[in-house]
């Protein structure tokens, strides 16, 4: 289950830019259907790691940018 959660963060991740795009929202919600029963909980957490990103792009002097997401994640 670990690494179907990493494979489907990574489908937004490579899209994710310094902007909100609602294709990539749109992107989420169709990949956590897939979690059945945890679905409306899966999208808000893939959403609110999505903003994240989001920010860190466009946070100032910073070296990582939405890449600290991934590396948090990948353990």
């Amino acid at each position: 289950m670990h690494q179907k959660i990493y494979d489907d963060f990574v489908k937004f991740y490579i899209p994710t830019n310094k902007t909100v795009d609602a294709q990539t929202l749109d992107l989420i919600t169709q990949i956590t259907n897939g979690y059945n029963k945890d679905a409306e909980e899966m999208d808000i957490w893939f959403t609110v790691i999505y903003a994240a990103m989001i920010a860190e792009e466009n946070k100032a002097n910073t070296k990582l940018g939405k890449r600290i997401e991934r590396v948090a994640y990948r353990k």
